[in-house]
Order: C-alpha cells, then sequence, then structure tokens
C-alpha cells in the first residue's frame, strides 16, 4: 500500500521552547542548513552547471506488489522438521521464500529461506521461515496469521510478515507480508499458493516548490536501489504515486535508457542515491531535454525507419491516417501470439483508414529469416526492424529514448494528428476491436443506398 509522506517537524518542540541563546542560535543554524540541503543547489562554479536536488529516504519500507508463492504437500520427514507437533487435523505445506538481488548487472545476491504452512481447521494459520538458511525451525521462526487489517486479495483473508535484515543501510529492514485466502485451501494432495508483497524504498524531495514523493525499487537482501528497476515520482501532486500512471512510473531496463520526470515546470532525471545515510538526488534537466514517456495524450516524435525491402520511411508519412504501432520481440511468445489478432485488425480496418507499423526491437536479426516468420506469420502490415541497416542504430536510440519500451507487447494506436489515443490493455485481445470500432466506426450507409441494396 502506497502511504503519504508526513512533514517532519523541523526541530521539536520542547526545544523551541527553550530561552537559552546559545540553544536558539543551534536551532537557526541547523534550521537554514536544512533549508540549504533540500532546496536545489546551483553550481557555483559554472552557471551551466545541473541543478541538484536532494531528498531524504524514509527509514521504513513500503509495500506495492503482489507474487504467488508455491507450498507443496509436506512429508512426514517434513512436518518433524517443526518444533512441536502439529494437530492430526492440520494440513501441512512445505516451500521456500527465494530472493534474487539484482541492484546492478554485476553483483547478484540469491537467497533462499526455507519455510512452512500449517493450516488447521478453524483456527489461525501459522507461517515458519528460517531467515538464517538452513532447514531447521525453532519457536522464533513461528509468524502466527491474523486478519487481514492492510489491503487483502480477498475477503476473510489472512496475513503474516517477517522482515531481512538490511544491515549497512538506513532502512529497519525488508518487511515481507504473506498473505493467506483460507477460502483458497486446495484438496488433499494439491499445492497451495499465498500471495507475497514486495516493498520499495520511499522518500521526500523539494521539487517545484513542493514536498513531493519519491519511490525506487530496492534489492531485498542488500537494501540497494535497483538500477534496472522502476522509479516512481507524484509528478500530478497528489501526495501518492498512482501505479498505474504511465507518467509517475517509468521502467529502467538498462542504464543507459533515460528516466525523465516533469514536476510542474521542473524536469528532473533520477541521479545517485546512498543507502547508508538515506539521501538521494535528482539531477534537473536543461530546457528542452525532457522527453515524455509514451503515454495517450503525448504526440509520438516523427522517426525514419526502413522495410525489409530496404525503402525508407518515416511516420510522418501516415499522417491524416490511424497507425498502430507494434512495438515487440521475437522471443516473445505473446507477441507472436497476438499477431492472427493483428492481422484480422488490419483486414476489417484498413480500408476505413488503419495502417500498422510492426517494430521489432531484437538486435543482430538475420534479415531474410526475419521475412521469412513475418510470412508464416501472415503479417502483411508494415515491418521494420532496429537490426535493419544502415537506420538500425538510429532506429534504437530513437526507441530507447522516446518509447522506452519494457513490456512485450507494446501496442499504441496513433490518431491522424500524431497523439497517441489507446496503448496496451485497450489494445489486447477483445479489447482490440472494441477500440478500433470506436475510433474507425464502419461507414453509415444512406437511405438511397440501402434502398438500391448496393453497399
Amino acid at each position: 500500500m502506497l502511504t503519504k509522506i508526513r512533514a517532519k517537524p523541523a526541530f521539536n518542540s520542547h526545544v523551541a521552547r527553550s530561552s537559552h541563546r546559545g540553544t536558539m542560535t543551534m536551532i537557526a543554524t541547523i534550521g537554514f542548513m536544512a533549508c540549504l540541503w533540500m532546496a536545489p543547489v546551483a553550481g557555483h562554479a559554472q552557471a551551466s552547471s545541473p541543478r541538484l536536488y536532494h531528498g531524504v529516504l524514509d527509514s521504513a519500507l513500503v509495500e506495492y506488489d503482489y507474487r504467488l508463492q508455491k507450498f507443496t504437500p509436506a512429508t512426514s520427514a517434513d512436518v518433524k522438521r517443526l518444533p512441536s507437533s502439529v494437530d492430526t487435523a492440520a494440513r501441512v505445506f512445505v516451500g521456500a521464500f527465494e530472493f534474487l538481488d539484482v541492484s546492478d548487472r554485476t553483483h547478484t545476491v540469491e537467497k533462499r529461506f526455507p519455510a512452512m504452512i500449517v493450516l488447521t481447521p478453524h483456527i489461525p494459520a501459522v507461517l515458519y521461515v528460517n531467515i538464517r538458511g538452513d532447514s531447521t525451525f525453532t519457536a522464533r521462526d513461528r509468524y502466527p496469521f491474523t486478519p487481514s487489517r492492510g489491503e487483502g486479495v480477498l475477503p476473510g483473508d489472512q496475513e503474516t510478515c517477517f522482515v531481512l535484515p538490511l544491515p549497512g543501510t538506513v532502512f529497519h529492514g525488508y518487511p515481507v507480508r504473506v498473505i493467506e485466502s483460507p477460502g483458497r485451501t486446495p484438496p488433499s494432495g494439491e499445492d497451495h499458493f499465498v500471495w507475497v508483497r514486495s516493498a520499495r524504498a520511499q522518500g521526500a524531495i523539494l521539487l517545484n516548490g513542493m514536498r513531493t514523493l519519491a519511490q525506487f525499487d530496492i534489492g531485498p537482501l542488500t537494501g540497494k536501489v535497483r538500477v534496472i528497476g522502476t522509479y516512481s515520482l507524484d509528478v500530478l501532486g497528489t501526495g501518492h504515486i498512482d501505479p498505474a500512471s504511465r507518467i509517475e512510473n517509468q521502467y529502467r531496463y538498462d542504464p543507459a535508457v533515460p528516466v525523465m520526470f516533469r514536476v510542474g515546470q521542473t524536469d528532473v532525471a533520477p541521479g545517485a542515491v546512498d543507502e547508508r545515510t538515506g539521501t538521494f538526488v535528482m539531477t534537473g534537466l536543461a530546457p528542452g531535454e525532457y522527453i515524455p514517456p509514451m503515454d495517450t495524450g503525448v504526440v509520438l516524435a516523427d522517426f525514419a525507419f526502413q522495410s525489409l525491402d530496404g525503402v525508407a520511411h518515416h511516420l510522418s508519412e501516415y499522417r491524416g491516417k490511424y497507425v498502430l504501432i507494434d512495438f515487440w520481440s521475437i522471443g516473445c511468445a505473446s507477441c507472436l501470439q497476438a499477431m492472427p489478432s493483428l492481422a484480422a485488425a488490419y483486414a476489417t480496418y484498413r480500408s476505413r483508414g488503419l495502417e500498422i507499423i510492426g517494430f521489432n526491437l531484437d538486435e543482430h536479426l538475420r534479415i531474410d529469416r526475419f521475412g521469412e516468420l513475418l510470412k508464416d506469420r501472415h503479417s502483411t502490415w508494415m515491418n521494420t526492424s532496429v537490426s535493419i541497416q544502415p537506420t538500425g542504430p538510429a532506429l534504437k536510440k530513437f526507441a530507447d529514448t522516446h518509447c522506452r519500451v519494457w513490456r512485450f507487447p507494446t501496442v499504441v494506436l496513433i490518431e491522424p494528428t500524431g497523439k497517441i489515443v489507446a496503448m496496451n490493455e485497450e489494445l489486447e485481445g477483445a479489447a482490440l476491436g472494441q477500440t478500433l470500432e470506436r475510433f474507425l466506426p464502419a461507414p453509415t450507409m444512406s437511405p438511397d443506398t440501402l434502398k438500391a441494396g448496393r453497399p
């Protein structure tokens, strides 16, 4: 659950009431330095130096996402690992919480924590987790479930929480909240699933004169902010971050891919984060440097590309038509599965002014095999790829900078003026035809045409 940042007092009230002049002088100095800390720092050496904005992280992490965790039926040998006997009516499941900590591309930490769940009729469930990592359990590894007080998954959910230590950081630890739904207890002999919530670092920074909430993905084993992950900023000034907003949440899948935010008149990019001191920096962007992420309402910039036969094209050639751009990868099964739906849509809506551009993002493809694949998939629309030379590198840079695609497939619908009017979920499955019908309805027939019996 996302929580609102509450401004902390600059100093304690009992200190403020002190009449000691030395104390008051010290308070004034601290307050002045705090103002300097939270204010943007303009480079004094050169007027062109980027402005730096400094923020402070909270010591408590916040939850933000769910994942499923599987447990299998325990054997009698598994049950003997528990510190005490269980009720004969109880059902016991065994599993492990596995965490992969990839804070960057050069250091990977992986740990596995053995776990067991005891489900006894009419009493709360119990979770055992050994965060020491060995296979035995003691009484201190016992975490009883209680009725969910926060955001659950289903009515009547139970939850419990264990904490992974994060030494060397300002964080109290990495909370792992586990949610169990009694109504989903499986039949005998089948696996049992629980929901597990992830956590993120949260802090505040002064941007555009406002205290602004920021969030970062962190490694659950090290507490380090992930270079590859989601960066979030409350650009709308609502006091919280909308998890569905594309402008407030941007995913970086490569260190070279830019992440940019606009808060009022201030444009920033994430900078360094120091988990030891609990501070972070954002760097101000130069005028004209900000590029909005692809989202409904955004006009996608013109770009040059080549078709498989080497003919040069520009997106601007399609002005006056609706253009569906399909960003995809050969290694994405969902992308290939979606092609028949695109083919059906193209057959239906091309006569109404729809064009499709397949935008392949795989580097180092053999173009002849790429063409064979498209033929097998009955893709008769325009296709390009970042592997087509000599425009490939420039097209890849455009995709990284302007499109910032991190999920496959990513599909956008552009209206005749170049503005994006629909994305992703609105253009997938059954929603594809519904969305296209909304923007490209079938032409109506006049009464005279109907009488004549011809289209």
